[in-house]
């Protein structure tokens, strides 16, 4: 057995992430930052650090350039002796985290020894099941003062100096985040006024009822009530201010505003002048867009002659999906809910039902007894290599989970993508291979076989001719496109 199964821990939380009290449930993970320091050398850094699921205080963070699990324990253990001395002490405390190495070891998990701590970890590959600190990282690398020059998104600032600097960054970032920050499980208060509020009123009667995030008691509602009275306070006095600062500068605008006049008018007439001699740019003529590669019958059969890098389980089942998309010309979105079952039917019946993302239409759709058989070949293999199947699993999941939900839409494209460069770039082929090349070759090999393109277009659930149209460039030119669309103008009106 792996050393890292050793340490992993239930999931006891299940994403229950509405909590009664302080210290009820603590979730912690790792994120990565990436800092360019004076010598642009490029240093990895991890930012530490957790969430008070009641409070939505940040706890516990620390940022590091090599992750220890003796110092994350520490830091935890840290913020768990503040319970000493108040009424929480005697309550037990959930600890939550993912399933990385920095957690699945023998320090972290020596947290278990506490009687009143319990580990509690997510399942694999499901950072749902802590999306609590998920949105929080994503929170902090939001913030302004992370931003470089770019603005983007995750790209670090470059007046950066050293790890002690990007160490007071973040904190600051904590800092304002646990002060000013007002989320909505809080009812828009900063997580430690918050904090502060549950605390006094607990202990002036122990005997509170429970509560979740979005109802409360009536003493934390009194207190809610006198805090936003005060802020209300506060907020009028500052734009009394503003409103004084705003009068004075419309004043002094309004005087300079009368002393230049003169001259912007001058400017003006000079601006007209230019702009009558200046000629107006040329229209860009619209360029048409690029199609991809018809994928064919005998490209298809060399894809499947090709050896492929990767297992059994996904080579055949990267097969099963390309044969499909040119069997079909349908989009890899309508064929990733198919089951067992519906393979099953689909070698009996030479037909399956599609479902029309755009439209969400059920529609029956043939298949020809070439790609059939092709199916039926590379679907034996993928069952013997499965082993025991139910008809209800999906056939496109992962390796790890194959009894599970099917890929994501996004995810499932990436694979079979890589899949078709890796083949064009061993066959030496010029063509340009990806998924929509099935969909192509579709109507390419029809039109090619003098189908009318208006049955085309309803063989493919284009609700526009034209759309068909834009994958006839293999086979007509433009003359006998301008006709066809002329001859399906007149029959439609």
């Amino acid at each position: 057995m792996n050393k890292k199964q050793e340490y992993i821990c239930a999931n006891l939380l299940k994403q229950q992430f509405n909590v009664s009290n302080p210290f009820d449930v603590l979730c912690f993970d790792c994120t990565k930052l990436s800092v360019t320091l004076e010598d642009n050398v490029e240093q990895k850094t991890y930012l530490f650090c957790g969430i008070d699921l009641c409070t939505g205080q940040i706890i516990a963070s620390y940022v590091f350039t090599r992750l220890s699990s003796k110092r994350m324990k520490d830091l935890v253990l840290s913020h768990l002796n503040l319970k000493k001395g108040t009424i929480y002490e005697s309550q037990p405390t959930l600890i939550h985290s993912d399933r990385g190495t920095e957690f699945c070891n023998r320090n972290w998990t020596s947290l278990n020894e506490d009687p009143h701590v319990t580990l509690s970890m997510s399942r694999m590959a499901t950072p749902v099941d802590n999306a609590c600190i998920e949105r929080l990282f994503g929170t902090i690398k939001r913030d302004k003062t992370l931003r470089g020059q770019t603005g983007k998104y995750n790209s670090m600032p470059d007046t950066i100096k050293s790890i002690t600097e990007l160490r007071c960054l973040v904190d600051n970032i904590i800092y304002r985040y646990n002060t000013q920050y007002r989320p909505k499980r809080t009812q828009k208060v900063p997580p430690n006024y918050f904090y502060e509020l549950i605390y006094a009123d607990q202990e002036l009667n122990p005997q509170l009822p429970i509560r979740a995030s979005t109802k409360y008691d009536e003493a934390t509602t009194r207190s809610l009530e006198v805090y936003k009275k005060d802020l209300h306070v506060v907020y009028t006095a500052e734009i009394k201010q503003l409103n004084t600062k705003l009068d004075m500068i419309n004043t002094n605008l309004v005087q300079v505003a009368t002393g230049m006049g003169d001259k912007l008018n001058e400017v003006l007439t000079k601006v007209d002048s230019i702009e009558d001699k200046l000629t107006k740019p040329k229209k860009k003529k619209k360029e048409t867009r690029q199609l991809r590669d018809p994928m064919l019958n005998e490209d298809l059969e060399l894809f499947l002659e090709t050896r492929m890098d990767h297992d059994l389980y996904v080579t055949l089942r990267n097969k099963i999906a390309i044969i499909l998309l040119c069997a079909l010309g349908c989009r890899n979105s309508e064929i990733l809910e198919f089951t067992y079952n519906d393979m099953e039917s689909l070698i009996v019946d030479r037909q399956t039902i599609l479902i029309i993302k755009k439209t969400g239409k059920k529609v029956f759709q043939p298949i020809s007894e070439y790609h059939a058989d092709l199916i039926e070949f590379y679907y034996n293999q993928l069952v013997t290599e499965v082993g025991v199947v139910k008809g209800t699993w999906y056939i496109f999941t992962s390796v790890n989970d194959k009894e599970g939900t099917h890929l994501h839409v996004d995810h499932f494209n990436k694979i079979l993508n890589a899949s078709l460069r890796s083949f064009c770039t061993k066959c030496d082929l010029k063509k340009e291979f990806l998924t929509h090349s099935g969909r192509i070759g579709y109507v390419t090999n029809l039109l090619e076989h003098k189908v009318p393109i208006d049955i085309v277009a309803k063989m493919v659930h284009h609700d526009d001719i034209r759309s068909t149209m834009m994958y006839d460039r293999y086979t007509l030119d433009m003359p006998e496109r301008k006709g066809i669309l002329n001859k399906t103008n007149k029959k439609q009106t």
